[in-house]
Order: structure tokens, then C-alpha cells, then sequence
């Protein structure tokens, strides 16, 4: 890859900016190459501007200029090296599944043959598995249900047998959750003065999980802590305007149980 200057690239981006490419080109194989992609650009833009005038005398009209655009964006993706390397900006961005490269190929250009040939070619670059382990574990990190993660692998486009797999796995590792890490996130929760009841609805996945659940809330939570919460509770929104029915329905709904809300008016 030749060794191009912040401000070659950012001439690239600026006139792919003026001919509505959103998919900037920052890889080239060599100047030369870089060099008749500039040329190419630099002629594009320059008749563009011609049409603008032209459009101004009604001589050509948007739809017209768009159609143009097209026509040239497809001559140049129907290019199996032009459209290799759009693809190889791509995938170094967003990791994409096959799925979702397959679609975004469709997108560039009509010619199936070459879709295809690119797809066929590069697609093994995609490790699937690897990406579907980083992606539930970042979801994990952020504390999402298996439902959500589930969801969220079908959006992204993996194979469904690989999401029934990884999503099985998921469900056993769920059943045996690790203390260490139940205690972890109940005690972040609690220190944000949330309520007992709203932390379990928050972390229970299955009814598997209730008895390990409910016996480090047992561990963590006393009356004394939730009447104290609750009195904070109760300041803060009198101190907003609530009266008592309004106050005892908040505190409801954020989890915490009649019995003590009462007992602290």
C-alpha cells in the first residue's frame, strides 16, 4: 500500500463527499492506483459542475444527474478488483457476518457473476464463530438477557445454526451463574439505590436462576437499607411537587414492597 499524505485521502473523501459516495475509499494497492481513482473522481466532479449549470437552465434534471451517477457507479463496481477492495475497507470497519457482506455487495453494483466471484473469493476472511463469541461477550460485559443477545445475533445476520448453538451454550453457562459475578452486579445496582424487587426482575433470565438469585439478595438486602432508600425515595419527590398517593405509586413502580413504603409515612 503506498504511503499517501492525510491531505491525498482527504481530497479522496472530499469529492467522494460531492458525488454522494458514503463509502470512502482509503486502500489502494499502489499510487498509480490511487492516482487514476483521483483522476477519475477529479473528471466526475468537474462535469458536475457543468451540470449544475445545466440544471440551472433546465436543461437536465436531478433524476437525470442521479441516473448518471449511478450508470458510473456501476460500471465502476462491476470491476471485480474495484469492488475486492471497496470490500476490503468495508470489512476492516464493521466486521461484517456473510450475510450482511452479501448484502452490502448486492448494494454496489447488479452484476451477480461478480458478486459472486468476490463473495466466493474473500468470504472465507469471515470467521463467523469468532465473531459471534466477541459479540455475545460484549453484550454480556453490558448485562443483557439471553433474549436480547438472541435478537441481536438474528439482526446481525449470523447463520441460525450457529445462533441456536451459541444461544443453547449461552442457556446452560446462564443456569449456573457465577456468584462472584451475580454478587458483582446486584451490589452495583444496590449502590445505585435501586430496590430488591426491580434488581431481580433486572437479572432473573430464567426461573433456574431465582434460588441463586434470591439468596444473594437475602445476603445483600436488610429492611433497614430499603426503609433508608425509601426515605430518600419519599424526600425527593416531595421536594418535586408529589403528594402521598402520587409518592407511594412511584415507589411502587420502582419495585419496593407497600409494606415498608407505608410504614415510612
Amino acid at each position: 500500500m503506498p504511503n499517501l499524505s492525510a491531505k491525498q485521502l482527504q481530497a479522496i473523501e472530499n469529492m467522494e463527499n460531492a458525488l454522494w459516495i458514503s463509502n470512502h475509499r482509503v486502500i489502494f494497492g499502489s499510487y498509480d492506483e490511487f492516482q487514476k481513482y483521483f483522476d477519475l473522481l477529479s473528471k466526475i466532479v468537474e462535469k458536475n459542475k457543468n451540470l449544475g449549470n445545466a440544471i440551472k437552465n433546465w436543461k437536465i434534471t436531478n433524476e437525470e444527474i442521479r441516473k448518471k451517477i449511478n450508470d458510473k457507479k456501476e460500471k465502476y463496481f462491476s470491476n471485480y478488483e474495484n469492488l475486492r477492495n471497496s470490500w476490503l475497507v468495508y470489512i476492516s470497519r464493521f466486521f461484517p457476518t456473510k450475510n450482511q457482506l452479501k448484502k452490502f455487495l448486492s448494494k454496489k453494483t447488479n452484476s451477480r457473476e461478480i458478486v459472486k466471484k468476490v463473495f466466493n473469493d474473500l468470504s472465507s476472511f469471515i470467521d463467523e464463530e469468532f465473531l459471534a463469541e466477541n459479540f455475545i461477550e460484549q453484550l454480556l460485559e453490558n448485562w443483557k438477557n439471553i433474549s436480547y443477545i438472541q435478537n441481536k445475533l438474528l439482526v446481525k445476520g449470523f447463520d441460525k445454526d450457529l445462533i441456536k448453538s451459541k444461544i443453547n451454550s449461552l442457556k446452560n453457562w446462564w443456569t449456573t451463574l457465577k456468584k462472584d459475578l451475580v454478587e458483582s452486579k446486584i451490589l452495583t445496582y444496590k449502590n445505585r439505590w435501586k430496590s430488591r424487587t426491580w434488581i431481580k426482575q433486572k437479572l432473573t433470565e430464567r426461573r433456574e436462576d431465582n434460588g441463586l438469585i434470591n439468596s444473594i439478595l437475602d445476603n445483600i438486602f436488610w429492611d433497614e437499607w430499603e426503609n433508608e432508600n425509601i426515605n430518600k425515595e419519599i424526600e425527593k419527590l416531595k421536594e418535586n411537587g408529589f403528594d402521598k398517593d402520587k409518592i407511594i405509586k412511584k415507589l411502587i413502580s420502582k419495585g419496593f414492597r407497600y409494606e415498608n413504603i407505608k410504614s415510612n409515612f
